[in-house]
Parts: C-alpha cells; structure tokens; sequence
C-alpha cells in the first residue's frame, strides 16, 4: 500500500499533478490536470477548548490508511483506558480515506462533527507537494478546526510520519500544518519529530512496514503514544508496560519516552 500524496509533475501547457492513491501492490499512477481545490470562508478563530481531563473520552479519527494500519483505534484506545482507568474511552475511525479538503464537502463526515459529541477530532490528510515545489490550500483544513470549536471539540492536527529514507517529508507536512495552528488554535501532534528523534537514536529498532511507507506496530504505537499525551495532557512516559500489545516492554519504554521527550521539546497545544 502507498501513502496518499500529491507529486507536482513539471509545466507543459498547465501543471500536472500526480495523485498516488492508497491501495494495493496494483495501485496505479494518473496524471490529472490542475484544478483550483474548493475553498471555504472561515469565520473569526475561536478559542480552543480543553477536553484534557474527561469522564468519556470521545476521540474521532480523520484520515487514510495510516489510521487504519495495525487497528489504531484500538491501540489509541488502549492507552488512554491504561492511563485513565477511570474514563470511559470511545474511538472511531470515520470512514472513507479522503484528503480534509475533499472531506469537508463529503456529508457523512460534517454530519459526524456536527451531529456528534466528541471531545477530539484528529485531522490528517492535509495536501501537500512532496517536490514542496506547489503549495495546496490549507483553508479546508482550517474550516474543519473552526468547525471542531463550535461543537467544543478539541481539534488535533496530525501530521504524518515521513517515508522511510526521507525524514524531511514529515518536517513538511508539520511546518504547513503549523501555519494553520498559528492562525487557528489547535492542537499540533509533533508525530514526524517523535519519529525523526526515535530512527535517529535507535536505528536498529525498525518503526515501518517493508513497504517503506506505513508504520509498523512499533511506529503505529509511538504515533499513538504521541497522541495520547495530546489528548490526555497526561505524560506519556508514565503509562504501564501493557502486556497484550505485541512489542517488547523494553521497546515499549523507549517509545513512551521519546513520546514525551518529543512532545516536551515541541508542546502541541498553546497555553
């Protein structure tokens, strides 16, 4: 499976763009001609609610494959029952794969933040140029942080880990999604540098699938992990060793600190 991603192809008589979907080993590559992504008129920021400390956590997932791999939902949601065993703890995956700009337009989406009653909304799937030589709107991606707030639903831009071999790739991503952040209150999940830190001080412990794309449980878990302390704002590096999760507890432990490590050196929510 590859990462959805957008590729800037080069100028002939307009610019093409290649869409790489994920799917399977046959996945295919299309170029598709430019077109001006949909935009939408944001209102005033509003302040960013505190869903921090709840008696039900209730935690929706935007995204694509990457929030599908090694179930985790589940893997999110172990960590926060181990962390607040005294919380209720509720995490769906919404369906469908589509990037946040298409997703806004998409009713089964809207009418999940709309009609719901979440304490957090994780976003990912925010358009970029891998060449960094085209930059994609963020507005939509916006719309759905000021859409969270209004419902009193704590938004968490998630940007996604970098490829292996190119860890630059998830600095990007996190650089476009901290403009939005900075103009909009969120939440920013530091994921690409909790990644970047954990291959560089542990390049024995492998955190993708042989695909070179997705995670591993052990990336999916430092993924979660990060999260988690965004969530929870409960330290990560203080969460038990839990058993039924397949990965060491020596790795484990190496995963929950470099959560928290990272997080301490990148704060995800403003004060």
């Amino acid at each position: 499976m590859r990462r959805n991603r957008i590729s800037y192809i080069g100028l002939l008589s307009g610019v093409l763009l290649t869409l790489t979907a994920c799917g399977g080993d046959n996945s295919t590559t299309q170029a598709v001609p430019e077109v001006t992504p949909p935009t939408a008129t944001l209102p005033t920021p509003l302040p960013l609610p505190d869903n921090s400390q709840q008696q039900h956590y209730q935690v929706l997932l935007f995204g694509n494959s990457h929030m599908r791999s090694h179930n985790f939902s589940q893997l999110l949601t172990q960590l926060i029952r181990a962390g607040k065993p005294a919380s209720q703890v509720t995490v769906l995956t919404a369906p469908g794969g589509s990037y946040l700009d298409e997703r806004y337009y998409q009713a089964e989406s809207r009418n999940l933040v709309e009609n719901g009653k979440w304490t957090h909304l994780i976003l990912q799937g925010q358009k970029y140029s891998t060449s960094g030589l085209y930059d994609y709107p963020t507005d939509l991606t916006a719309a759905w942080v000021e859409l969270a707030k209004t419902k009193q639903t704590t938004p968490v831009l998630y940007p996604e880990h970098a490829q292996m071999g190119n860890l630059a790739e998830g600095l990007q991503i996190y650089s476009i999604l901290k403009k939005v952040q900075q103009q909009h209150p969120s939440c920013l999940a530091p994921i690409p540098y909790a990644w970047e830190q954990f291959i560089i001080g542990q390049p024995d412990i492998q955190l993708h699938e042989p695909d070179g794309n997705h995670a591993n449980l052990q990336g999916a878990m430092l993924s979660a992990l990060v999260l988690y302390e965004v969530i929870t704002n409960s330290p990560a590096d203080q969460l038990p060793y839990i058993a039924n999760i397949a990965v060491t507890a020596t790795t484990q432990q190496m995963l929950r600190q470099q959560a928290s490590a990272t997080l301490q050196q990148y704060p995800a929510c403003p004060k």
